[in-house]
């Protein structure tokens, strides 16, 4: 009867042990993991009524700044086959509300005949002290440039629906000219990409930090490799200025094949957006939206305290330089319920299976004891 006593007590006594452990790795585990929250805009205007203005839209104009280029643009929603969408007309511009210093996607449906002169931006920046807009002509050429050629926009990597394919383009530095020009590559024979002044194709740029991926219809179509943080002497004197560049960019298909290496790229570093410039033609675009990760904080930790607004304090909305959230989450909201609780029952539960198991042990100690007399 010992050796069984032995066991039984060495049996419960291992449970016991496990069942902690496991508690203790358990809690844990929920202390040291951040959540985090997919924040996505909406970008469509079904809820809006055709003829709106897009700076009048219900949800579109919350997370993008409209601006025309002069009294003769538009950019109002239509309808075609039950469908909504913006049409855009003109000199005009698109840029995001917030600036961004880490990963984030940016993707739209687009239709288009005029790909050159209309561009899907990302990594920009927009100069405060002197405005050169996404669809202002860069004047490279024209002002006797010889590395390059003339294009839309001042910084970034832009997407060009063509007419027989996608144009990637990366702005760059040159020391002659007007200091800012192009380099680009043009992915022809593409499956699944469809006559782009008559179909929606969509475009999807995700930005990973140091790796641009651009994917059309779902399909990857390149990607751009970014290195090399720095400045250009020239910026103090001329449009665009105050950036920081990754200087180095290095385009690949989607085979991996490098087809496109600069070392003077005008990719802005720090404080970027994502824009769409159209000069003077015809742009269709839908379900625009840009995604990113928030991590939330750790629910076992106790709010930072806040600092009450003082007297003067601006309810003004902050300038487009700006680092801020979307005005959409600047409102209000419910409260969401906390999912702490059942961590607190998890304990109290574990904690009574270790209790019934001690008391099973002293049960079965007793039993034994009178057997053994």
């Amino acid at each position: 009867m010992k050796n069984t006593l032995c066991y039984t007590k060495r049996r419960t006594a291992g449970l016991t042990a496990f069942l902690l452990a496991f508690l203790l790795l358990f809690s844990w585990g929920i202390r040291g993991t951040a959540a985090t929250e997919t924040i996505a805009t909406d970008g469509s205007f079904e809820e809006d009524e055709v003829g709106t203005d897009a700076a009048n839209t219900l949800d579109f104009a919350i997370d993008w700044i409209n601006e025309k280029g002069n009294d003769v643009a538009t950019a109002v929603v239509m309808e075609e086959n039950g469908g909504k969408f913006l049409h855009i007309e003109g000199f005009y511009e698109i840029y995001s509300y917030d600036l961004f210093d880490e990963g984030y996607t940016f993707s739209v449906d687009a239709r288009t005949g005029n790909g050159a002169l209309i561009g899907f931006f990302v990594r920009s920046g927009r100069n405060p002290a002197e405005k050169f807009p996404f669809y202002e002509w860069d004047w490279y050429a024209e002002q006797e440039g010889k590395n390059g050629e003339s294009g839309i926009g001042g910084s970034g990597i832009s997407v060009h629906l063509m007419e027989d394919g996608v144009r990637v383009n990366i702005k760059n530095y040159q020391e002659d000219g007007s200091h800012v020009s192009n380099t680009y590559y043009d992915f022809t024979g593409l499956e699944g990409y469809q006559n782009p002044a008559e179909n929606f194709n969509k475009i999807t740029i995700a930005d990973e930090g140091t790796r641009i991926v651009i994917s059309i219809n779902e399909t990857l179509l390149a990607t751009v490799e970014l290195s090399d943080i720095g400045t250009y002497e020239t910026d103090t004197e001329k449009p665009p200025v105050d950036f920081v560049y990754y200087k180095t960019a290095v385009m690949k298909n989607a085979a991996g094949e490098e087809v496109v290496k600069i070392n003077n790229a005008r990719v802005v570093a720090e404080e970027y957006m994502s824009a769409i410039g159209v000069r003077n033609g015809k742009l269709d675009i839908d379900n625009i939206v840009i995604s990113y990760e928030d991590e939330q904080p750790d629910p076992t930790e106790a709010p930072e305290e806040t600092t009450a607004p003082t007297a003067n304090a601006s309810t003004e909305k902050p300038d487009t330089t700006s680092t801020v959230k979307p005005a959409a989450t600047n409102a209000p909201q419910e409260e969401e319920p906390s999912d702490s609780g059942w961590i607190l029952w998890a304990v109290i539960a574990a904690a009574a299976v270790v209790a019934i198991i001690l008391i099973i042990t002293v049960i079965v100690r007793k039993k034994n004891k009178n057997r053994e007399k």
